[in-house]
């Protein structure tokens, strides 16, 4: 009976787990990059018009924290919606959350990756929205 309520606890406390991480980790958008999928958050203006060119903006996270607590921390939908730009809140790789940027780009194929990953994004929005 004990081991029953220990593994009925445990199996609870798993699935919280993992839907705390899917809350924290909520993305809308993803490019994979040399074989890996990288995510990020984007937010469209509600006044958005397809019509005109719309600045696109990268509000990056720091060490430990994703994209959810970015867009939340640093209120910039807010300020998209006032100023007409697009927002996106890309996430940093591996746990604690970081991005690979500490060594010169021609030095790092990690950096390079980071780069390559700005760089899809990039086009990849751009074919979504103007």
């Amino acid at each position: 009976m004990n081991a029953f309520i220990v593994s009925g606890v445990c199996v609870a406390v798993l699935v919280a787990g993992m839907v705390i991480l899917a809350i924290i980790f909520r993305t809308n958008g993803q490019v994979v990059i040399s074989g890996k999928r990288r995510r990020y958050l984007i937010y469209v203006p509600v006044c958005y018009d397809p019509a005109k060119p719309t600045p696109l903006v990268f509000n990056i996270h720091g060490l430990a924290q994703w994209p959810a607590n970015q867009k939340h921390v640093s209120q910039w939908n807010d300020l998209a919606n006032k100023e007409g730009f697009i927002v996106v809140y890309p996430m940093g790789t591996q746990i604690p959350l970081h991005w690979n940027s500490h060594v010169p780009v021609e030095r790092s194929i990690r950096s390079q990756q980071e780069v390559a990953f700005f760089a899809a994004m990039i086009e990849k929005i751009s074919k979504q929205y103007n």
